[in-house]
């Protein structure tokens, strides 16, 4: 669903590598290394730093959780095994946290139930020390590319959902039939309505919405539907508070189904 959205967005692509003379590729972002030994954490310093990559280490999860600071693109790079909160815990908080930061586990003990487990929590790759260059270099330049468009992709949904915010109950109700594929009139006879009434709600929605087509509007309204269920972000289309009888005068009739926001029309996966 998010490589919908990414193509009809047009998000833009962020430069975060280019070739070097060299061969090895330049970087542009920001790792951060969390891991115990001091040793391991100098070395991948050494090496990142060599292709134009900024590192911050941190010698616990810890010192990680109160000393990092947002950059963008940037990717984590961490140990499992450490004194105190261990790599996988700080994983699912980040995850509770809805830190949405690519990451990569380097573990010198990780087993197939741990590299399952720190793949489902998101964690991109997961390397076994020690660690090979190339294999770390390309593992941190794919992980920026994930980052960033993670990152834009976090900040048309703020946008979007920003619009929402600037529909009225009513629109929001008109939103919700509208992008489920119910023409005007049948949505005016469900609420009791002129036609010509919800025409202007109508109006106002795409207005709002910044739609410039029907299937634009139901496009956006089913990355909102995908993205906020993925994360348990609620969703006002989604939400059951505003139903149809509470904005709109009752026609004595119950509407003819559910509605389920913009699950459907389904968008056409080959587009």
């Amino acid at each position: 669903m998010w490589s919908l959205v990414v193509r009809q967005t047009k998000l833009v692509e962020v430069r975060v590598f280019e070739s070097s003379p060299s061969g090895l590729p330049v970087l542009f972002g920001t790792v951060h290394i969390v891991d115990d030994d001091e040793s391991i954490r100098r070395s991948i310093s050494t090496l990142l730093e060599t292709v134009n990559v900024r590192v911050c280490s941190y010698a616990s999860a810890e010192d990680f959780l109160s000393g990092y600071q947002n950059s963008d693109p940037e990717c984590l790079l961490l140990d499992l095994r450490m004194p105190g909160m261990s790599g996988m815990e700080l994983l699912d908080q980040l995850n509770r946290q809805h830190c949405s930061i690519a990451m990569i586990i380097i573990s010198q003990y990780a087993n197939a139930r741990l590299a399952v487990r720190a793949i489902k929590g998101g964690a991109l790759d997961v390397l076994e020390k020690p660690l090979r260059d190339e294999e770390l270099i390309q593992c941190v330049k794919d992980a920026f590319v994930v980052d960033a468009r993670l990152k834009q992709e976090r900040t048309f949904l703020a946008d979007i959902l920003s619009r929402i915010d600037l529909l009225t109950p009513r629109e929001l109700d008109v939103s919700r039939r509208v992008v489920s594929g119910l023409p005007n009139k049948v949505i005016a006879a469900e609420f009791g309505l002129s036609q010509k009434t919800i025409e202007a709600h109508r109006a106002k929605v795409m207005k709002k919405m910044k739609a410039g087509s029907l299937a634009e509007l139901v496009q956006v309204f089913c990355a909102i539907n995908a993205a906020t269920t993925s994360t348990s972000t609620p969703c006002p289309i989604l939400a059951s508070g505003t139903s149809p009888k509470s904005s709109f005068p009752s026609s004595g009739s119950p509407p003819k189904a559910p509605m389920r926001g913009p699950e459907t029309p389904q968008p056409n996966k080959h587009t």
